[in-house]
């Protein structure tokens, strides 16, 4: 009896800290930041797309509309609160799994006078947002070469 009792707090203990670490590390942010990029918009959304799909795919993201105007990529997640219902109203809180957020993050692109410009607006963890503005500081001319852009 003790032994199961035991289990039971070490069990909670464990639940809380997921919850916590969910909570905490993982909170989504929403972020904006703007890149200027010396292509047409066309070439720029061919660039974006084929330069910051990698850094998306890493993070759970995935391709959801693309156009000469704007990419948007999509996340969709179960948030970390979900395991609570879940244990304490077990079995009807299984029904709380049916729960799923989305989140975008979307590459507008405006033209302007030497090429164009990217506004990044989203939400996202801070980790995410600070490699992706590391791989978008990164783009330069020469790199055009490599997704088949001319510079």
């Amino acid at each position: 009896m003790n032994l199961l009792l035991l289990l039971l707090l070490v069990a909670l203990i464990l639940l809380f800290a997921y919850l916590i670490w969910g909570l905490i590390l993982a909170r989504k942010h929403a972020l904006q930041f703007t890149k200027i990029l010396p292509w047409s918009p066309a070439d720029s959304a061919v660039y974006l797309t084929a330069n910051v799909t990698p850094v998306m795919q890493d993070y759970g993201y995935r391709l959801d509309n693309q156009g000469v105007a704007a990419v948007v990529f999509s996340n969709t997640y179960r948030p970390a609160w979900l395991a609570l219902p879940c244990v304490l109203l077990f079995p009807i809180g299984l029904l709380a799994l049916l729960h799923r957020k989305t989140v975008d993050v979307a590459f507008n692109i405006v033209p302007a006078e030497t090429g164009c410009t990217v506004h990044v607006s989203g939400e996202a963890s801070k980790s995410f947002w600070a490699e992706l503005r590391a791989s978008l500081e990164t783009l330069r001319p020469a790199d055009a070469d490599v997704a088949g852009v001319e510079a």
